[in-house]
């Protein structure tokens, strides 16, 4: 082989070397994020929202909204 192809080949493997480790601590951080926030979900559960059943108003703003037009 000569020194271009070569040359090219290490380019080659470089290349998928660094996109290799990049998806790999892409997936890791993922993963760790993951536990954290499951974690952090245990510690400060979320709170339900009261008004979750009354919709109402929403739909209420929706018609005068149309209406205006």
């Amino acid at each position: 082989m000569n020194g271009a192809t070569l040359d090219g080949f290490v380019l080659m493997l470089t290349g998928i070397a660094s996109v290799l480790v990049f998806l790999s601590i892409l997936v890791l951080s993922i993963f760790v994020m993951s536990k954290v926030v499951k974690k952090l979900n245990q510690i400060f559960p979320a709170v339900a929202n009261e008004n979750s059943g009354d919709d109402k108003g929403i739909i209420a703003g929706i018609v005068a909204m149309l209406k205006s037009k």
